[in-house]
């Protein structure tokens, strides 16, 4: 029984040498003479056992290389925020405020420099009384009158959300896939914007500009 022991125990060891790369166990042969005179023969296996320092230098290793990876994967993470830490704008246009009012997917559909375009996005009121909200280039805010054309401005009610449709700017001064910036006024003030300038095509292919209103003076004869 005893010798059977030992004969699985070296076959276990041999096949944990061979995945290894490591003997753990030998097998010496001896010879001997029995009771009666009767010689036999017989081997001694010796099984060689890995010394537990080993085992516990290499789990201390990989502990150490979890740590040292959770480490840099943490710095990683500080040097290069995740994407859905910064803010993302899912539309052409861009956002913007003046006072109570929030713009939202700014953009300016234009056929070519030089061209009138018209501001497409949407406004909301977030205030408890009406406003005006008007739209410059920032060529016209940086002229001496700096107001607002006909054409070029939008009405809201208190807490009215309303589409951007026909506001005229009459003349774009950069080409199709550009920025363009855009001054909102209201009388809390104004803000400077950069707005993309877009060709009419595909979704904004039905977005052109009506005849820009004019101001007229007439003299009595």
């Amino acid at each position: 029984m005893f010798a059977q022991v030992r004969a699985l125990d070296c076959g276990l060891s041999t096949v944990v040498g061979l995945l290894t790369g490591q003997p753990v166990c030998a097998t010496r042969a001896f010879h001997g003479t029995g009771a009666r005179g009767s010689r036999w023969t017989g081997r001694v296996t010796r099984v060689n056992r890995r010394p537990v320092a080993t085992t516990v230098r290499r789990r201390a290793v990989v502990a150490g290389s979890v740590v040292v990876g959770a480490v840099l994967f943490a710095a990683c993470s500080v040097t290069s925020p995740a994407q859905t830490q910064r803010r993302y704008v899912p539309a052409d246009g861009v956002p913007a405020s003046v006072g109570p009012v929030e713009a939202r997917d700014l953009v300016v559909v234009a056929a070519k420099k030089g061209a009138p375009g018209v501001l497409s996005g949407a406004l909301t009121n977030t205030g408890d009384q009406p406003v005006t909200v008007g739209f410059l280039t920032r060529e016209e805010a940086e002229s001496a009158s700096g107001s607002p054309a006909a054409g070029a401005t939008v009405e809201l009610k208190a807490r009215e959300q309303k589409q951007l449709t026909q506001v005229v700017l009459k003349q774009v001064p950069v080409i199709p896939g550009a920025m363009t910036g855009v001054v909102l006024v209201t009388d809390r003030g104004r803000t400077l914007v950069n707005v993309p300038v877009l060709p009419p095509q595909g979704y904004y292919a039905t977005v052109t500009p009506t005849a820009v209103p004019s101001t007229t003076t007439t003299t009595a004869g």
